[in-house]
């Protein structure tokens, strides 16, 4: 779309889900520019359109659905943001870690490294995950600040193994495995209960799960990435993208490839 040929989107909030993806793509595709316009008219009228996306996508009852939505839209604008990262997910993470400047993504989830953790072999790593969970309370929730970074726990790891569970277990890959979830499978993992749609913490949620004997009872703490803090995480992204783009007089549509996927080597 350009200044010259403005389209409306009258569609309801309830159709925006099913076509959401076509949407990104089409509404770039009309948006590209013209030889006539500047970056910074391209750069307004891109980011224009996502704060439009980003209101519609408000005004959608189901969580499930927002979520999902503001996904793909972080996934888009990480192209304009790092358009040479060839991998979706090397895209995700530099996104959230060094454009949105997420801190607490570098912290360890210690409830996944104590489920993961093996059995035997003690180690001091294993003892101070036991040791730190243990003192959580069945009050919660927890926010995940509640870890530690990875900075503060890694001289623990011992072993290859457990510096791999350090790292697989942070909260910037628990994320795009929450993602992938959403995205792939049409829904959230574990069985945490986001009482407040609005909260922006990720937290941990304690949970009793009643077995086969009604005596018999598992506790686990689910770790609830909240809709407020996707709201955030995209509001965030936006914002930053368009004074990164305005600073260094960069053309957000260069990042994308327009015309027919058809003749596209996959």
């Amino acid at each position: 779309m350009d200044k010259k040929d403005k389209c409306v989107d009258t569609r309801r909030p309830s159709q925006f889900l099913g076509c959401s993806i076509q949407l990104v793509g089409s509404s770039l595709q009309r948006n590209k520019h013209t030889a006539s316009m500047t970056n910074r008219e391209n750069i307004e009228t891109y980011c224009s359109f996502f704060e439009e996306q980003l209101v519609q996508i408000q005004k959608l009852k189901d969580r499930l659905h927002k979520k999902i939505l503001l996904l793909v839209i972080l996934d888009t604008l990480s192209r304009a943001r790092y358009p040479q990262t060839e991998t979706n997910k090397a895209r995700f993470l530099q996104l959230l870690k060094e454009h949105i400047g997420w801190q607490d993504g570098q912290r360890v989830s210690l409830y996944r490294a104590l489920l993961l953790s093996p059995s035997a072999n003690p180690s001091k790593l294993k003892d101070f995950v036991y040791a730190s969970v243990g003192e959580w309370k069945n009050w919660g929730p927890f926010d995940i600040k509640t870890d530690p970074l990875m900075d503060e726990i890694n001289a623990l790891a011992a072993t290859d193994d457990e510096r791999k569970l350090l790292s697989d277990s942070t909260h910037l890959n628990l994320l795009y495995a929450y993602r992938n979830h959403l995205i792939h499978e049409f829904r959230e993992p574990g069985q945490g209960m986001e009482t407040d749609q609005r909260k922006k913490s990720p937290h941990y949620y304690p949970m009793n799960h009643i077995q086969t004997d009604e005596h018999d009872e598992r506790e686990s703490w689910e770790l609830v990435y909240p809709l407020g803090f996707f709201v955030e995480l995209a509001e965030s992204c936006l914002r930053n993208l368009k004074h990164y783009l305005s600073e260094n007089d960069l053309d957000p549509y260069s990042s994308y490839k327009f015309g027919t996927v058809w003749n596209v080597r996959i």
